[in-house]
């Protein structure tokens, strides 16, 4: 499951979650505009800092978090790597979402230790990702020791 606002709001519903779920079941949405999260769709920015936010909900037992870079999504105008960075650095696994426009994008996500996968959504609609088959849907990501061993 994903929460996103809810988990934002009300930090505890998150934990309960994982707790009931488990750890692997339950991913951490965040939306951010300008490294702040943004809550109620995007109509509210907050004044938590999305690395705050993350680095609280991995303490709680999180694994896993969605980042979208609000100024990014949907423009092709590629990742934010910075923010991705500093996301990752948090110590949870990261699946990026946000400005993927070329598989060179989806390659160098890859280099980041702590990114998992991406989220590509309008690059698939304009065609300027293509993805032909299987074989071509995998890259390897970067060695980080993240949950190496479970």
């Amino acid at each position: 499951m994903v929460l996103g606002t809810v988990a934002i709001e009300d930090p505890a519903l998150l934990y309960v979650a994982v707790q009931r779920f488990g750890p692997e079941r339950v991913v951490l949405g965040v939306d951010a505009r300008n490294g702040m999260v943004a809550v109620r769709g995007w109509e509210q920015t907050s004044t938590a800092a999305a690395t705050d936010v993350i680095a609280r909900a991995r303490d709680g037992g999180v694994q896993r978090v969605i980042y979208t870079d609000i100024e990014r999504d949907g423009t092709l105008s590629s990742p934010n790597y910075d923010a991705t960075v500093e996301i990752a650095a948090t110590g949870i696994r990261v699946i990026a979402s946000g400005g993927v426009a070329t598989r060179a994008n989806l390659e160098r996500l890859a280099e980041i230790a702590g990114v998992e996968a991406a989220i590509v959504g309008r690059a698939l609609y304009a065609g300027t990702v293509r993805i032909d088959g299987p074989d071509e849907w995998w890259i390897e990501p970067a060695k980080d020791g993240i949950g190496e061993g479970e």
